[in-house]
């Protein structure tokens, strides 16, 4: 691998790490983890959507030159060093945006329900996330790579509107419930 492409690798990681800080530092004053990632839209919508559209790029950097790749017979040995580093992306992006939150933030990490269905929430959140960038790496052989990228973010989208907010969050705590919400006049 030549060094402008290890540069570029590690340029793409650092800004995934920024990026989580970012994510970090913006929802500091929220009370509850599980808020911030699940219920409020910024955190899928945007921090996530960045990180995929980053990991994308980062695997295009690879797709140019896989006719040569392709001749050294190096298709598996370049399939697994990008499910590593996407492996590395997505728990660089965690660390950076769920350590200076647990660190800086005084308050309950898990303040308006269980901690168990939170980690839950949690889990199965940062586990979308993965498959979700594992599924990008399918885009180094796919002829139309971002049709790739658009499904993901759809996909991500899909379980945090229809599935996280609508059935796991109820089940945390009732104040995620909207009819609760409704009938006590209470939105957050």
């Amino acid at each position: 691998m030549s060094t402008k492409t290890k540069k570029y690798l590690y340029f793409s990681i650092m800004c995934i790490g920024i990026l989580g800080l970012i994510a970090s530092s913006y929802f500091a004053n929220i009370p509850d983890m599980v808020r911030v990632v699940a219920y409020i839209h910024g955190f899928s919508l945007y921090f996530q959507s960045g990180v995929y559209v980053i990991v994308f790029v980062q695997i295009l950097t690879f797709k140019k030159v896989r006719n040569l790749i392709t001749i050294r017979h190096q298709t598996e040995y370049i399939t697994k060093f990008l499910i590593k580093l996407v492996i590395l992306d997505w728990f660089i992006f965690w660390i950076c945006s769920f350590l200076p939150y647990a660190i800086f933030n005084h308050a309950q990490l898990f303040k308006y329900g269980k901690p168990t269905y939170g980690l839950l929430i949690l889990m199965l959140h940062m586990l979308v996330m993965l498959m979700a960038m594992l599924i990008i790496v399918s885009s180094y052989y796919f002829p139309y790579p971002y049709l790739i990228v658009i499904f993901v973010i759809f996909i991500t989208l899909m379980y945090h509107y229809n599935f996280e907010r609508s059935i796991l969050l109820p089940r945390y705590s009732h104040i995620f419930n909207p009819l609760w919400q409704a009938m006590h006049n209470e939105y957050y």
